[in-house]
């Protein structure tokens, strides 16, 4: 099912089928020229088909570079089913699946392309859906719970993709077993068939079969060949021992396959032994029996009783291994109901969600030790395999190809390079200490002013006073504006003296304002009183020593004070005193300079760290929470963290790049 293309989208469905399997894509290509973009992704489908998992991966990766290279964004969920797996790939898309009384999303991906393997049911529906498909998944869940099939459920949908704001950037590709009433769902030589619905065949009407053209889209062990005849014993005892070699699956195949063939060749057995034993006597006389017929009768006996033999052993064998499988199953259905919970939870309570996920994954390892069965153990590998993809999602690391850019400071002011940064929800300030200049910035519609700084002294930070600038030069002065007037006045808020003559970093809480002095060796907080004025400067730290004054390089306040050093430490303040402050959860700690970013309004910390290219999310317990790496932010000097926008800027000299929160 695909929307109604427009100038800026469009979305098909492509699928490609053979002795080897069936191939699906369901994509849509979001941008200018997008619809001249998709068809050539359709004739790079056409010129090099999909035929093996290798194959799979390369086409997938070699269509998600040429539609970024042309500037436009894909959307896809894509599948390969063979014979004995599926794998799955999405990038931006989803892939859902309804397995009996269970359906729920086994992959999705919002940015980069993901793959999966995993194995599959002959009567599973799978349904491969690009992003913006995902409003309709909820419909769609509520129609299979009312007990619709699967044409039934697309079809109901189509009116709704039609008349959504995303329908030319909609697709979805269904996946399904269809059977007609009375019919087996094992018939010889199936051929894959998909049939999309699209604005051409809006009510999914379906093409007429003969009766011999069964329509199937899943070939797991639903493809019947004919089993070569057994014309004598050693070639059915051959096949039965080659399938009990290659499992239990095979060895079912391989059953099924020749029982026709079996009953027949018992049943000459038992005739041929039959006449041997009768024709001893015929018709009341005695006749005497050659040595020939002796062997022959010995022979044919001796086969019966090894086939019976046989047959007894298999069954056996048999019902070993139906009580494994199910012993496996009851054994990890907690695990595999633990996962699914956990995965609903990850947003809420992503730190829980990674411990709850590693517990699963070493119970998983545990029972693996426990077992030497293969069939327990290809049981117990398919969860892990969950649980490992599972991990990654809630892992917390992130590492984007290439990180988004938000603005340039040099589009409002030539040659601008930023030195210091501060910034709340709606606004950032950024100075050039070089070039004495001021530009703040709207985050909301990105509007720019300009301030020279020149006729002042020399300003050292900026920060903001609720919403109020406020810099560091000499003393503290506030900017002053009134609504319609074009020129700014700064406003004199701390006279110079001995606590902020050298200081380095201010920052404040409320009204309150804090300078980091590393020459007088502590931290001075000014308090406004009623009617405005600021208090004299009180010292804030009262037992300073221990604190590497020369070697701090960032300083926030949100009620305490957080420091970072040179030598990837932070360190925490509360009512002047240090407190212990312990990292947990990182895979690699912070060893280079830091750049730290909080307030009251924030309930994580935001820790830049360029030395290695990258931004780390930490509750203020020092939980691990989340990290983002690029090669971007090794150039980075500081970021800002705005939840109006749900974006980090990441600061470059005149460039701010964007990363989601």
């Amino acid at each position: 099912m695909v929307g109604l293309p427009q100038f800026d989208g469009w979305s098909q469905v492509v699928e490609r089928q053979g002795d080897w399997g069936l191939f699906i894509l369901s994509f849509s290509v979001e941008g200018q020229h997008a619809s001249n973009i998709g068809r050539d992704v359709v004739t790079m489908l056409e010129e090099k088909p999909v035929t093996s998992p290798r194959i799979f991966h390369q086409r997938l990766q070699e269509i998600s570079a040429h539609v970024k290279y042309n500037g436009a964004k894909i959307h896809l969920a894509a599948g390969l089913l063979l014979k004995d797996k599926i794998l799955l790939a999405v990038e931006s898309g989803l892939v859902f699946l309804k397995r009996g009384n269970r359906m729920g999303v086994v992959t999705e991906s919002e940015k980069d392309l993901k793959l999966i393997e995993g194995s599959r049911l002959p009567d599973d529906i799978y349904m491969f859906m690009t992003g913006p498909a995902k409003e309709f998944l909820s419909e769609i869940e509520i129609k299979f719970d009312q007990g619709y099939d699967a044409p039934t459920t697309v079809t109901s949908i189509v009116p709704s993709v039609h008349k959504s704001e995303s329908t030319a950037i909609s697709s979805i590709g269904v996946v399904y077993l269809e059977q007609e009433a009375g019919e087996s769902s094992v018939r010889p030589k199936p051929k894959a068939v998909v049939r999309p619905l699209s604005q051409s065949n809006p009510q999914g009407v379906m093409p007429e079969l003969s009766a011999t053209e069964p329509v199937i889209l899943s070939t797991n062990g639903l493809e019947q060949e004919t089993y070569p005849k057994v014309k004598v014993a050693k070639a059915v005892l051959g096949g039965l021992l080659l399938g009990l070699g290659r499992g239990s699956k095979k060895m079912a195949v391989i059953l099924g396959r020749t029982t026709k063939s079996l009953l027949k060749l018992l049943i000459r057995i038992i005739l041929k032994v039959w006449r041997l034993v009768t024709t001893s006597f015929g018709q009341g006389k005695l006749r005497v029996e050659s040595n020939r017929d002796r062997k022959q009768r010995v022979i044919a006996v001796v086969i019966l009783l090894g086939f019976i033999v046989v047959l007894i052993w298999l069954g056996w064998l048999w019902r070993q291994r139906r009580a494994t499988r199910t012993n496996t199953t009851q054994a990890i259905a907690p695990i595999v109901a633990g996962l699914e919970s956990t995965r609903s939870q990850a947003l809420e309570d992503p730190l829980g969600a990674r411990t709850q996920v590693e517990t699963y994954r070493q119970q998983l390892q545990t029972i693996w030790d426990q077992n030497d069965s293969s069939i327990a153990r290809e049981i117990i590998e398919r969860t892990q395999l969950q649980a490992d993809a599972l991990y990654e999602e809630v892992s917390g690391f992130e590492q984007p190809d290439a990180l988004d850019q938000f603005y340039d400071l040099r589009l409002a002011s030539l040659d601008f390079v930023s030195s210091r940064t501060t910034g709340d929800d709606s606004q950032a300030v950024f100075l050039d200490t070089e070039k004495q200049k001021l530009l703040l910035l709207s985050l909301i519609n990105k509007s720019v002013e300009e301030l020279d700084l020149l006729e002042l002294d020399p300003v050292r930070d900026v920060t903001l006073i609720e919403g109020r600038v406020a810099i560091l030069a000499g003393g503290v002065l506030g900017l002053t504006k009134e609504e319609g007037e074009e020129s700014a006045s700064w406003e004199n808020l701390i006279s110079v003296g001995d606590s902020n003559r050298d200081g380095t970093f201010m920052r404040s809480f409320g009204q309150n304002i804090y300078v980091f002095s590393p020459k007088q060796r502590n931290i001075y907080k000014y308090i406004q009183d009623r009617s405005g004025a600021y208090s004299t400067p009180v010292a804030w730290l009262t037992s300073p020593l221990g604190v590497p004054f020369d070697e701090v390089t960032s300083m926030a306040v949100d009620g305490d004070i957080w420091l970072t050093t040179i030598d990837g430490q932070i360190k925490r303040f509360s009512s002047g005193k240090a407190q212990e402050f312990k990292l947990s959860g990182m895979d690699q700690p912070f060893a280079g300079p830091l750049t730290i970013i909080t307030s009251q309004d924030l309930q994580a910390l935001y820790v830049l760290e360029p030395a290695a290219d990258r931004v780390v999310v930490l509750n203020k317990d020092g939980q691990f929470l989340k990290e983002i790496k690029s090669s971007v932010l090794g150039t980075a000097t500081t970021i800002i963290v705005s939840q109006e926008i749900q974006k980090i800027l990441a600061v470059s000299g005149s460039i701010l790049y964007q990363i989601d929160l």
